[in-house]
C-alpha cells in the first residue's frame, strides 16, 4: 500500500496500526498468559507491561536463534502460553475432568465421528478465576469444596478486588441500597453522605471540593503527558528521515531480527531491536514508521513512569505530576545535548522506561515480602538489561540503594528478604549477559563501535554546576529537611531513604565518576542519568515540602492550586517548541523510498544509493552502492551488463532505481560528528557523484537518458526497466527453459 508521509490519512493509518500492535502486545494479550500485580489498576498495567516485554525479548531471542522467527511462530507460542495459563486457572479436579472429556472425545472421533449436538464450552464462575467444562447440565459443587470433590478450589490471590464472593448478598445489597439514601457512604465513589440539615451551599462547596480533588490531578496529568507527546512526536509525524546518526543503524538491526539474523554487526544487546521487530510484525506497516514512533513513545512512557512511581511511593498524585512535568518539559535546561534523543529512537531511552518502575516494585517487595512484586521487578530489570548496558548498570545502582534503604529500617530489616532480592538481581544480570557470552563462545566479535566507545578514555574535569544541577541539589536538601522534621513519621520512611539515596548517588555518578575514571562513556552519558535523578527528586521534594504543613485543612486545595500555577508558569517561561532533530540524508530520499516500497512488489527492485539507502531497502528490496554501479557495470553495453561480460547481469532485478545527489547532504557543521563525516564520508560522496554523472552521460549516449522517477533541488531518482530480466524471472517462476 502506497503511503504519503505528509498526508493526514497516511499518518492516521500508520498510527492506528502501531497503536493496535502496542495494545495487543502489551495490554491485551499479556492478560491471557501473565498474572496481574495485586493492588491498584495502574500497578497491574505496569506489571503486565514489564513482564510482557521481558517474555517477548527472551522468546524472540530463542526463535531467531532457531531460525523460526515469523509472525505465525510468535502467535503460536503466545497461544500456547495463554492455553497453559487458562489450564492452570482451574482446580486440580476440574483439570482432570476436562482431560478425561478431551480423551473421550478424541477416541469418539475415531470410533464413530464427533457429534456436535451437545457442545461443551468454558464457563467462568463468579468469585473465582477457575474454569470448568459445562457438560450434560451437571451442577457445580460448592465453592471451597475439598480436594478431590467436584468443586473448584479458589485462590485468594486470584480474586478480583472489590468482587463479592456471595452473589445473593451482593444482590440483596443492590436491592436495599436505594432505601439507605445518604446514611451510608459509598465506598466506590467516595460520595459524601447527604443529610437533611446540610445547607445547599454546603453541599455545593463539598461537590466542588470533591471535583477539585478527583478531577484536577487527572486533568493536569493529561495536559503534561499530552504536551510532552506533542514535543516528542512532532518530528516523527513531520519528517520521514530517522533522527540522529543512530537511526539508520537501528532500522537495519530491526530488519536483521526480521530476517532471523542475530548480531549481524557484532555483539550488542538486542532487546530493543527485538521489540521493534515484534511491533513491526504485528502492526503490518513499513518498519520505518515503527522506528519513527517508538522513540518518542519511550520518552512519554518514561514521564508516565515517574508519575506512577512517585504517586505510589508518596501517596500524592501531585508529586507524580511534578516528576512527570520535569521530565516532559526539561528541555536542554535539564537534558543538555541529550534533549534531541527524546525524539529519537535509541535503546538507552527504551531501557529508561523500565528503570524506576522496576525499583518501585523492588521496594514493594522489600516492604511487604510479596513475591509477585519481586517477579515484576526482575522482569523490568531484565528488559532494561537486554536493551542497554549503561541503563542496566544505573538500575543496578538503584537496586543497591533499595537494599541499603531496607537495611536502615527496623521494619524492613529482614535479612532473608534482602538476600533473596540481592541474589535475584545478580541472577538477572547473569541472564541478561548470557546472549553476549554465548555469542563470544560461538566466535562472534563485539560490535566495533560499541567496544571502542566502552574502552575509550579521556581527561574529564569536574563540571560546573548548572541550573538543573542546582535544582536537583535543592530537591535533595528539601527531602533531607523533611526527613529530619518528620522523623517520627515512619509510614513512608523506606521511600524517603530510597529517594535521598538514589538522588545523591545519581549526582555523584554525574559529578565525580567521570573525573575519577576518565571513561568516555561516563563523561558523555551520566548527564542523562542525573537528569532521571532530578526528575525523581523534584517530584519527591514536592511531596516532602507539602508534608511539612501537616494536617492543615486547606492543604489539599492549596497544593492543587500551586500545582496548576506552577505548570502554567513553567509552560509560559520555557516556551518549549517541538524537538526537531538533525538527519543523515535528504528528507525526500526517505519519502521516495516509501513510495517505491508501496508501488513495487517485495524484492523486485534494486536501489543504487549511498549508505543511508541500505537500511531502507534491506528486507523490502535490494540495495547496491553507487560505487558498485560505476565500477562494475559498463554503461555502453546493454543495461545492466558487468565489465567483461556480454549479457546483462542476471542477478539484478527488473526494476533499478539510481539515486543521484545534486548536492551532497551534510549534517550541520556545529555537530561533533561533522569533522569525522566530512573526512570519511562527504569527500567520498562528492567523488562518487562526479563518477556517477560521467557514467550516466555515457549510458544516455548509448541507450537514452534513464527515466526520472522523482526530482527536486537536492536529489534526482532515475529508474531503469529491464524487460528481459522480468521475462527471465517469469520463466524461472514457471520452470521454462532459460
Amino acid at each position: 500500500m502506497r503511503l504519503d508521509y505528509s498526508s493526514f490519512g497516511s499518518q492516521l493509518y500508520a498510527i492506528t496500526h502501531y497503536a493496535f500492535a502496542c495494545a495487543v502486545l502489551f495490554l491485551l494479550w499479556p492478560r491471557l498468559f501473565l498474572r496481574a500485580e495485586p493492588g491498584d489498576r495502574l500497578a497491574g498495567v505496569y506489571a503486565l507491561f514489564m513482564k510482557a516485554a521481558c517474555v517477548y525479548i527472551v522468546m524472540v531471542y530463542a526463535l531467531v536463534a532457531l531460525k523460526l522467527y515469523e509472525f505465525m511462530a510468535v502467535a503460536a507460542v503466545l497461544v500456547m502460553l495463554s492455553a497453559r495459563r487458562l489450564w492452570q486457572r482451574g482446580g486440580k479436579q476440574a483439570r482432570a475432568d476436562l482431560a478425561q472429556r478431551l480423551r473421550l472425545r478424541f477416541y469418539a472421533l475415531f470410533d464413530g465421528g464427533l457429534r456436535l449436538g451437545r457442545p461443551w464450552r468454558w464457563r467462568h464462575r463468579p468469585g473465582t478465576n477457575g474454569l470448568r467444562a459445562d457438560n450434560r447440565g451437571e451442577a457445580p459443587a460448592a465453592v471451597g469444596a475439598k480436594p478431590g470433590s467436584e468443586g473448584l478450589r479458589e485462590s485468594a490471590s486470584d480474586i478480583r478486588v472489590g468482587e463479592s464472593r456471595d452473589a445473593d448478598v451482593q444482590t440483596a445489597f443492590r436491592l436495599i441500597r436505594p432505601a439507605m439514601k445518604g446514611a451510608v457512604r459509598d465506598r466506590d465513589t467516595d460520595a459524601i453522605p447527604s443529610s437533611a440539615g446540610q445547607s445547599a451551599n454546603g453541599r455545593r462547596s463539598a461537590y466542588w471540593r470533591r471535583g477539585l480533588r478527583d478531577w484536577l490531578p487527572s486533568a493536569l496529568l493529561l495536559a503534561v503527558l499530552a504536551a510532552g507527546a506533542y514535543i516528542r512526536f512532532y518530528d516523527a509525524v513531520t519528517y520521514a528521515a530517522p533522527a540522529l546518526s543512530d537511526g539508520a543503524v537501528t532500522l537495519a538491526w530491526m530488519k536483521y531480527i526480521n530476517a532471523r539474523v542475530l548480531f549481524h554487526d557484532g555483539l550488542y544487546p538486542q532487546g530493543f531491536h527485538i521489540t521493534l521487530s515484534l511491533l513491526s510484525k504485528f502492526a503490518a506497516i513499513d518498519p520505518l514508521y515503527v522506528l519513527k514512533y517508538t522513540g518518542p513513545l519511550c520518552g512519554v512512557l518514561t514521564a508516565a513512569g515517574f508519575y506512577f512511581v512517585l504517586s505510589r511511593l508518596t501517596g500524592s498524585a501531585f508529586a507524580g505530576i511534578a516528576g512527570a512535568a520535569v521530565c516532559s518539559f526539561g528541555g536542554p535546561f535539564l537534558f543538555g545535548g541529550d534533549w534531541e534523543r527524546q525524539a529519537a529512537t535509541n535503546s538507552q531511552e527504551f531501557a529508561f522506561v523500565f528503570v524506576f518502575p522496576s525499583l518501585y516494585f523492588l521496594l514493594r517487595y522489600l516492604k511487604t515480602g510479596a513475591r509477585p512484586a519481586l517477579r515484576t521487578a526482575l522482569a523490568g530489570l531484565a528488559a532494561a538489561g537486554f536493551a542497554h548496558t549503561l541503563a542496566f548498570a544505573y538500575a543496578g545502582m538503584g537496586v543497591g540503594v533499595c537494599l541499603i534503604a531496607a537495611m536502615l529500617m527496623k521494619e524492613t530489616r529482614r535479612w532473608r528478604t534482602i538476600a533473596i532480592a540481592a541474589l535475584a538481581a545478580a541472577a538477572t544480570a547473569v541472564a541478561t549477559y548470557a546472549p553476549i557470552q554465548i555469542g563470544l563462545w560461538l566466535g562472534v566479535p563485539m560490535n566495533t563501535s560499541a567496544a571502542e566507545f566502552l574502552t575509550s578514555t579521556t581527561v574529564a574535569a569536574i563540571p560546573a554546576l548548572t541550573g538543573a544541577d542546582k535544582l536537583g541539589l535543592a530537591a535533595l536538601a528539601i527531602m533531607a529537611g523533611s526527613l529530619l522534621i518528620g522523623w517520627r513519621r515512619r509510614e513512608r520512611r523506606l521511600a524517603e531513604w530510597f529517594a535521598l539515596g538514589i538522588g545523591t548517588a545519581s549526582f555523584l555518578l554525574y559529578y565525580i565518576a567521570p573525573y575519577l575514571t576518565g571513561s568516555v562513556v561516563l563523561a558523555s552519558r551520566t548527564q542523562a542519568l542525573w537528569a532521571l535523578g532530578i526528575c525523581f527528586s523534584a517530584g519527591f521534594a514536592w511531596w516532602s515540602a507539602w508534608r511539612t504543613l501537616g494536617a492543615w485543612r486547606l492543604r489539599p486545595a492549596a497544593e492543587a492550586a500551586a500545582a496548576a500555577v506552577c505548570l502554567l508558569v513553567v509552560a509560559g517561561t520555557l516556551r518549549l517548541g517541538p524537538i526537531v532533530t538533525y538527519k543523515m540524508d535528504w528528507e525526500s530520499m526517505f519519502r521516495q523510498y516509501l513510495r517505491i516500497a508501496g508501488e513495487e512488489p517485495l524484492h523486485t527492485w534494486t536501489m543504487f544509493s549511498q549508505e543511508e539507502g541500505y537500511s531502507l531497502a534491506y528486507g523490502i528490496g535490494w540495495h547496491q552502492y553507487v560505487r558498485t554501479l560505476v565500477d562494475e557495470y559498463d554503461p555502453a553495453l546493454p543495461p545492466l551488463t558487468r565489465y567483461g561480460q556480454n549479457v546483462p547481469d542476471p542477478n539484478l532485478t527488473s526494476t533499478v532505481f539510481i539515486v543521484e545527489e545534486k548536492q551532497v547532504f551534510r549534517v550541520p557543521d556545529n555537530l561533533i560528528i561533522y569533522a569525522k563525516l566530512a573526512e570519511e564520508r562527504y569527500a567520498k560522496h562528492e567523488e562518487e557523484q562526479r563518477l556517477l554523472a560521467d557514467w550516466l552521460r555515457v549510458y544516455s549516449a548509448h541507450h537514452g537518458a534513464p527515466a526520472v522517477f522523482y526530482e527536486d533541488a537536492f536529489i534526482r531518482i532515475r529508474y531503469i526497466e529491464r524487460p528481459e530480466a522480468k521475462d527471465k524471472n517469469y520463466r524461472r517462476l514457471w520452470g521454462s527453459a532459460s
